[in-house]
């Protein structure tokens, strides 16, 4: 039985970009060829950072200004983006909060300014301890633009695992997110629809907290908010 830890993602962000040494390419291929979660999992990544590339290269036969990917193209990039946390057309900027030793990522589209007082949080994780820091974290925002008077807008967006953070019948903090909607009217939580037709559809009970909202696409929503200048934060 294979009792090897699974590569870190920057070894196998190195290994599909052709950056490791022969040696460790050599190591890894061998695990990649015998083991079937880890060859679906490079073979995925292979094809999402084709994704990126493919949307920044000019269609055969068409003509787009300089530096102006068409906007299905840029979208497409931008999705793939968020999903691999590469930063290809975004500006990422990596620093250390909630009091999390690992790095969040923030991030705006290249080009547009991010405006710091319009927030996106996504939230693709089930972790309570991490969830409970982003609650702990987002507190302090709000409070601090209450009594400083300055515009503040919060929109937490859960997809994946982290909708079970906001599902009625997982979730730990039910009763602190309904006393933060009362008391932060600038404070809002949205689920993906996406996520919890999957989970309907395999029998789980899907109800969200009373209060949080629905969209059809996570990543859409996020995309659409960092067109019009908010700051994207990948907790």
């Amino acid at each position: 039985m294979n009792t090897l830890p699974p590569p870190s993602d920057e070894m196998l962000n190195a290994f599909v970009d052709d950056e490791l040494s022969p040696a460790e390419r050599a190591r890894l291929l061998e695990r990649v060829s015998a083991e079937a979660e880890l060859h679906k999992q490079t073979c995925d990544l292979r094809m999402l950072k084709d994704m990126v590339r493919t949307a920044y290269r000019e269609p055969p036969g068409g003509k787009v200004a300089p530096g102006a990917p068409c906007r299905g193209r840029v979208r497409q990039a931008v999705a793939a983006s968020l999903i691999l946390g590469l930063g290809l057309g975004l500006g990422w900027v990596t620093r250390d909060m909630l009091g999390d030793p690992n790095a969040v990522h923030i991030a705006s589209l290249q080009g547009v300014s991010a405006d710091p007082g319009r927030v996106v949080l996504h939230v693709d994780s089930g972790s309570p301890e991490h969830f409970a820091a982003l609650l702990d974290h987002s507190e302090r925002m709000l409070k601090d633009a209450k009594q400083s008077g300055k515009p503040l807008q919060i929109v937490v967006i859960a997809n994946g695992g982290g909708v079970d953070l906001l599902r009625a019948s997982t979730t730990q903090q039910g009763e602190r997110i309904r006393v933060m909607q009362t008391s932060y009217p600038n404070l809002s939580f949205i689920g993906c629809r996406q996520t919890l037709n999957r989970l309907k559809d395999g029998g789980h009970d899907i109800r969200l907290l009373p209060g949080v909202l629905q969209t059809s696409a996570a990543l859409d929503a996020i995309i659409e908010r960092m067109e019009r200048g908010w700051t994207y934060i990948k907790t």
